[in-house]
Parts: structure tokens; sequence; C-alpha cells
């Protein structure tokens, strides 16, 4: 068995007992271990894994981390959990900030058993930066989220040639963003750009009005025309990226619902979907004719599947996108008949 397919299958687990883990210590039991016992490090020896490593951290002795990677009798890794409820996770920042500023290692990762958080010292030599340069969900996981995790396996873990590649992936990242941040609302100077870039004339206000819309349709129309063509094998760290410019939580949750059900059956980057004004479509393999199901949230709350993969429908009402896990069945078999 590979890597890849055995962190997927580590995924599916996790998305399984999920509901039961309410604990720091059913985190760290059920999660955190099993991880790095799967990343090939003997979670029970002291010299390569240590729980509860002590930290003297100025005038506080004793003060310990929950775990710590090493390499040669020295550490390398910092590891913070905390519980899976506690979504605001870099809250905790401040904890494994001081941890590692009187630590020998060089990275430094936050998790709460789903989001894991790693941190390094790009901006100043032994001072942790405040802004991570790798996050992933383990129960989202695009294929170079899967590349990268590959590199913290211990027969891969080179400190070198991961801090290399760290800037890249921070930076990015935060590229990424800025063009999502812009396509939502470009500010006056990227439009001012824009203008100089294709020399025309005097800029008025109304002309940077009318640029300001012309340019959020273009951005859009682009990332929309991207994730149609791009190989998600090789970029999948993109997926679902673009449309989340439209649409709500809620909804992005309830494709995530879908996700999760039919992941067992499909590759995850394999599960797109089509947004449009009154709802969206869960499709497989970014075609439109393989679709599983249209999600309404906005004027009504329905799921619509289709009738034999025929031009028909089926509809259902629900209450809480909860309920969509009550369709399991007829969505699996929906996309097994998809993919013959």
């Amino acid at each position: 068995m590979d890597f890849t397919e055995e962190i997927k299958i580590f995924s599916n687990r996790i998305m399984q007992i999920k509901d039961k883990i309410q604990t720091e210590e059913a985190v760290k039991t059920s999660i955190i271990m099993p991880f790095f016992h799967m990343l090939g490090y003997d979670v029970f020896n002291p010299e390569e894994f240590i729980p509860e490593y002590t930290s003297d951290v100025g005038i506080k002795k004793g003060e310990k981390i929950d775990y710590v990677i090493m390499s040669e009798l020295s550490p390398v890794l910092l590891i913070e959990v905390k519980n899976c409820p506690d979504k605001n996770l870099k809250r905790h920042i401040s904890q494994l900030f001081r941890y590692f500023a009187v630590s020998k290692a060089r990275y430094g990762m936050l998790t709460n058993g789903f989001k894991f958080i790693f941190y390094t010292d790009l901006d100043e030599k032994n001072i942790m930066d405040t802004e991570s340069f790798f996050e992933f969900n383990i129960l989202e996981l695009t294929s170079n989220d899967i590349i990268e995790i590959a590199k913290y396996t211990k027969s891969n873990f080179n400190v070198e040639e991961i801090y290399e590649s760290a800037s890249e992936l921070r930076y990015l990242s935060k590229i990424k963003q800025l063009i999502i941040s812009q396509s939502k609302k470009p500010s006056d100077s990227f439009i001012n750009f824009i203008l100089g870039e294709m020399h025309i004339g005097r800029k008025t206000k109304t002309l940077v009005d009318t640029f300001r819309e012309y340019t959020k349709t273009a951005l859009k129309s682009l990332i929309a025309d991207n994730k149609l063509c791009i190989n998600y094998d090789n970029n999948s760290d993109l997926e679902n990226i673009e449309n989340s410019i439209s649409m709500t939580q809620t909804e992005m949750e309830s494709f995530y619902i879908i996700k999760s059900i039919l992941r067992k059956f499909i590759e995850p980057e394999n599960i797109n979907f089509i947004d449009n004004e009154t709802y969206f479509t869960v499709i497989i393999k970014n075609s439109p004719e393989k679709w599983v199901c249209k999600i309404s949230l906005k004027n009504k709350t329905e799921i619509a599947l289709p009738y034999n993969n025929e031009a028909g429908e089926i509809t259902y009402d629900f209450e809480s996108i909860d309920d969509l896990y009550d369709l399991d069945n007829q969505l699996i078999d929906i996309t097994k008949k998809l993919l013959i």
C-alpha cells in the first residue's frame, strides 16, 4: 500500500470516529499518535517520539509540550495538541511560540486533530513566525496536501529541504488569497494598475468604477475557466477555493457533507460542484452531465436527485444540512452508476 492510499484510509477512519472524540486525550490517542505511527515513527520510542517534553520557558520551569519528534537525539518538530471542538486553533499560537523560542527545533505544529498548522522561523532566525507556512485538514485532503505531508515521514524528513520550500508554500498561499480577495472587491490600487497596463486615458472615478466591475467579472471567469481546465491531480490545492467566492458557509458545509459520503467510492478531487444563484450542483469529474444532486439553500431548503440518471428529478425537503446524511445510500448508488 502506497502512502497516498494509506493516508486516505486514515482520513476516512477519522471521518467515521470524529464525533466520538470529545477530549484532548482522545485527540492524542485516536488521531495524533496513529498519525505519526502512519508516518513511520515509533511512537513508543523516546529517542524519536517524546510525549510531555519538558521545556523551561523563562522563569517558568517544567512546562511541557505535548510531543516532540527527535532526530539524532535533538528536537526537530514541536507538536502542541488542543481539543477537537476548539475551532479557533490559532489563538493557541502563543503557547507554541514560547516553546519554540527555547528549543532547538526548526518546526512547530499546532493541531486539534483535524486541522494541522505548521510554523518555522522564516522571518527571524530562532523566532517562530506568526504566519504558518503549511496547513491541511485531515478530512479534506488534496493531492498537494498529501505530497507535502509525505515530506514529514520518518524516511523522508529533511530539515533543510522542508525549510527551503516553506517560504514558497507560504507566499503561494498568500498570493492565492490575494487573488480571491481582489475578485471579490478589487482595490483602487489594483484597478489603477490594470488601467495603467491597458493604457486607457485619464482615470476618472466613473472609469475606475466601471473597470472595478470588469475586473471582478474577469477574475471570476478566469477562475471558473481554470476549474474546468486544470488537471486537479497536479493542482488540487485550488479545489473549491475559487468557488468559495460565491458560496455561503452553509453551502460549503453541505458540499463537504456530500463529499464525505462519497469519498469512499471516488477520489475526493473528482467530486466537484457548479454554483448558480439559486442552487449548487455536485458533479463527478468536472462533468456537468454527471451530476449527483442539486442542493438549494437560498430560497428554499431542498435537495434534488436524478431520476434513473435521466432528465427527471426526485426532490426532498430537509430542515438541517445534517439531514443530508440520511440520503447517503441514494447518493452512493447514483455515484456508482455515474462511474460505470
